[in-house]
């Protein structure tokens, strides 16, 4: 994460911050790396299936 983006944060006010939360989970489930609000679970099955994915040493997911 950029040093800009950290300050922009930090500059926020709580309810601004709070906010963010929603234009986040919205972001990630534009990139279809997550489907529902269940954020912990989904971003752990994106990651490892992207590892899983861009490792050449591991056999190929279908």
């Amino acid at each position: 994460m950029t040093q800009d983006i950290i300050d922009k944060l930090k500059e926020m006010n709580d309810y601004d911050l709070i906010g963010m939360y929603r234009v986040w989970l919205d972001e990630l489930k534009a990139r279809e790396m997550i489907r529902t609000n269940n954020v912990i679970g989904e971003l752990g099955e994106y990651l490892a299936i992207k590892y899983y994915n861009e490792n050449p040493t591991l056999p190929i997911h279908s």
